[in-house]
């Protein structure tokens, strides 16, 4: 009976790691997927060279704080949105990452046929993962910021959201 008992809860808490493994990889999936596709533009940019950038005096505490903590960001962009099949594929593909990957919506912002969508994923009491999504009549464009995201840099953007003040981030989204 103990074993039983053993194997059981061997076979529970691997199957959790797989589900746990497979929503992590997700947006992973996702950005490659779409990096191959000649209608989107894509940029990397890794650990390397965030280090680079810390060396920098230029960089206030914030800033610093922000690159040291950083493993990569990840940015696609398409002009392509005139193919409403594909578009209607590229975001039904980023709501089955946001949905099964447990993001949580930061904010939303929706105006004059713009739609900006920040999504955050918390690992523990860190946030692991920040997600810009904006499409408007012209063009989508997703960036993915990954790493241990100080928590005041997450609450700064859902403060500047709440007083429609998005384009004063450390990037501009607008």
């Amino acid at each position: 009976v103990f074993t039983m008992k053993k194997i059981i809860m061997v076979t529970v808490a691997t199957i959790l790691m797989l589900l746990t493994s497979a929503n992590a990889q997700s947006l992973q999936r996702f950005f490659e997927k779409y990096d191959d596709d000649s209608r989107f533009e894509s940029v990397s940019v890794g650990k390397f060279l965030f280090s680079l950038a810390l060396i920098s005096n230029d960089i206030d505490a914030n800033e610093r704080e922000l690159l040291s903590n950083l493993k990569k960001i990840r940015i696609l962009t398409t002009n392509d949105v005139q193919n409403r099949d594909f578009t209607n594929n590229v975001m039904k593909d980023l709501d089955k990452v946001v949905n099964s990957g447990n993001y949580e919506s930061l904010v939303e912002v929706r105006d004059k046929g713009e739609r900006v969508n920040i999504y955050t994923k918390m690992s523990g009491d860190n946030y692991t993962d920040l997600l810009i999504a904006v499409k408007n009549a012209g063009e989508i464009s997703l960036i993915w910021l990954n790493g241990k995201l100080p928590k005041k840099f997450v609450d700064q953007i859902q403060q500047d959201a709440n007083n429609d003040e998005l384009a004063n981030l450390p990037f501009n989204i607008k």
